[in-house]
C-alpha cells in the first residue's frame, strides 16, 4: 500500500524561508549561507506544523543558538508535536530534548 505525503522544505542559515521540493530538485541548490540560527527555521516549523507531522532537521550541527533554553523549549515543543523528529547532521550533534533522535551522517 502505497501513501503520499506533502513535503515541506524550510531552508535556513541567519533567517529561514519555504522553498519547494521542485525547485530543490532543478537546481540542487538552497539559497543562504553562513551565521546558522535555528531559531527563525523553528518558529517557522511550528506556524507550518500540525500534529503527527515527521520533523526532520538536516545541518552540519554548527549552530549558533541550537543551546539556548528558549531554542531547547521550542525544540521540545516541536518533539511532542511530531509523530517522530529527526537531527540529522554531518559534523556535531548538540544537546537535544528528549524524543529527539540524532543521526550523524559520515
Amino acid at each position: 500500500k502505497s501513501l503520499s505525503s506533502k513535503v515541506r522544505i524550510i531552508a535556513w542559515d541567519a533567517d529561514a524561508y519555504e522553498d519547494s521540493l521542485e525547485n530543490v530538485r532543478k537546481s540542487m541548490k538552497i539559497r543562504g549561507g553562513g551565521g546558522t540560527r535555528i531559531g527563525p527555521a523553528l518558529n517557522l516549523l511550528l506556524e507550518k506544523m500540525r500534529s503527527n507531522d515527521i520533523a526532520i532537521i538536516l545541518t552540519d550541527g554548527i549552530i549558533d543558538d541550537v543551546e539556548s533554553p528558549d531554542i531547547q523549549r521550542r525544540l521540545a515543543t516541536i518533539a511532542s508535536k511530531a509523530a517522530s523528529a529527526v537531527f540529522a547532521t554531518t559534523v556535531r550533534i548538540p544537546s537535544l530534548p528528549k524524543l529527539w533522535r540524532a543521526v550523524l551522517i559520515t
